[in-house]
């Protein structure tokens, strides 16, 4: 309701628009816009965006608010899997694979309005707190939560001469570094002894929530895609032109992944 119910107010009152439906589950939401005529699409479009931006300061920090592909429900026009002949990689790797390497290629052929992604296991990093440590340091879980979102913000510094030359100075951190986060310090105890990270929890890497597994001939989960074709768009020459960017693919994946 703190998503929903916002967007959809906002999004109502336009003459273009002829109702608007929302479905609202566990951790996610679905706002569909009925138009009176597809002739104003694009202008609906915008619409839509402009009322997004306008409305985001009043939604929760972490809703992420995007907007559907350029389809219809017909789009669905290929499939395909990655195999891993081998056995060497796990479904984190081959996600990682086709996320990486498969899906930004296919999305830059013309016609495709979106490629999504299957199966597998996003790959995640954790933090895992103790409560019982936590509770006796006395630090309050959401100072906790806050310090640690503060570390992945940029910061910038002042300016610095060096040499006759001028050095801008700021503070970054990357996946390299996360073995360093267990130093952060996230708060003190009453009589000022800091308290790191490592003190109350400990980082690990895992994998996000499962939505979906892909099975191919009932041989075992596998990694796939689904490429969606735009409106108003030639099938058989999007096809080809799929096929064409995999074949490309193939010769530059890890030895021992094929797409079938």
């Amino acid at each position: 309701s703190e998503v929903t119910e916002p967007l959809v107010s906002a999004l109502a009152g336009s003459p273009d628009i002829q109702g608007i439906r929302g479905a609202s589950h566990m951790g996610y939401s679905f706002i569909y816009v009925i138009l009176n005529s597809t002739a104003r699409r694009d202008r609906v479009q915008q619409l839509v965006i402009d009322r997004i931006n306008a409305i985001r300061p009043q939604l929760p920090a972490d809703a992420i608010v995007t907007l559907g592909p350029n389809a219809s429900s017909m789009g669905w026009i290929y499939q395909y899997a990655l195999v891993d002949a081998q056995g060497t990689r796990d479904l984190r790797e081959l996600r990682l694979v086709n996320e990486s390497q498969i899906k930004p290629a296919l999305q830059s052929v013309p016609g495709i309005a979106e490629v999504a992604s299957v199966g597998g296991l996003e790959k995640q990093y954790q933090i895992k707190i103790f409560p019982p440590l936590l509770a006796r340091t006395g630090i309050p879980l959401k100072q906790l939560i806050v310090a640690v979102q503060s570390v992945f913000q940029e910061a910038g510094g002042r300016m610095i001469e060096v040499t006759n030359r001028d050095y801008q100075l700021r503070g970054v951190i990357n996946s390299e570094d996360l073995d360093k986060l267990e130093f952060l310090i996230v708060g003190r105890t009453k009589d000022g002894t800091p308290v790191h990270l490592k003190d109350v929890g400990y980082v690990q890497v895992g994998y996000d929530q499962r939505r979906s597994t892909v099975d191919l001939d009932g041989t075992g989960e596998v990694v796939g895609g689904i490429a969606v074709m735009e409106q108003d768009r030639n099938v058989l020459a999007i096809t080809a032109s799929l096929q064409q960017k995999l074949q490309q693919l193939r010769a530059t994946l890890p030895q021992g992944i094929s797409i079938v």
